[in-house]
Parts: structure tokens; sequence; C-alpha cells
């Protein structure tokens, strides 16, 4: 029996030692970049079908507000009646400007030159200015 003793020793520590850390199950960058792309594939998948549905549904909703809308349309023409065409002539009112309306203008006109002419100036003096 004594004999046994350390050959049970021995084949424990045996089944010790093999239960330890394996270092075999960490995943590669292989296996990483491998898991990233089928989990950016899944997640784009999902994405573009959820796309798709919103787009679909939106465009049946103005599919059927065009419809309405042409259904209404037509509802109204039909009820529409053509109205009596009456021929009226056309009075023709022409404004005569009164004297201090004229002499407005006339002020107007010529502020509105003094100073383009004022900027035309100013501009000129900028230029004389870069070149001296």
């Amino acid at each position: 029996m004594k004999k046994y003793v350390p050959l049970l020793l021995a084949g424990a520590m045996l089944a010790v030692a093999s239960c330890g850390n394996n270092a075999s199950n960490t995943p590669t960058q292989a296996q990483i970049d491998s898991m990233a792309a089928a989990r950016a594939d899944s997640i784009a998948t999902s994405m573009k079908a959820q796309n798709d549905s919103l787009i679909n549904a939106s465009a049946k909703q103005r599919a059927d507000s065009t419809l309405r809308a042409d259904s209404i349309a037509r509802a109204a023409q039909a009820v529409k009646t053509p109205a009596p065409t009456q021929h009226t002539a056309k009075k023709t009112v022409t404004h005569t400007k009164t004297e201090s309306e004229k002499v407005n203008d006339l002020f107007k006109q010529n502020q509105n030159e003094q100073k383009t002419k004022a900027k035309a100036k100013e501009e000129e003096n900028k230029v004389n200015g870069l070149f001296k």
C-alpha cells in the first residue's frame, strides 16, 4: 500500500496540471475580426430592413394622400357648375403725380446720385492710396 501512495500523488498532480490555465481558449486576432465583421453585417442587415420598411410606409402614405387629393379634386370638379360668362370692359385708371410727389421723386433721385458719387470718390481714394 505504501508503494501506491506516491503513484496516486503523481497521478493527482498530473490531473491538476492538465486542468490548469489553458491559453489556447483566447481568440486570435483573425477570429476577433471575423466575429466583428459578422456582427457588423447582422446590424447592417437589420438597419437596412428597418429603413426599407420606413421608406415603404412613407411611399404608401404619400400614394394614399395623392389618391385622396385626386378623388377630392374629381368630386369638386363634378360638383362645380360653370358660371355664366359676362363680358365687362375693364376700366383703366391712371394716377397722375401731384407736384409735391414729383418734387419728392426728384429729391430722392438727387440724393441717390450724391451717394453714388460719394462711393465712387471713396473707391478712387482707396485705389490712389494703394498705389502711392
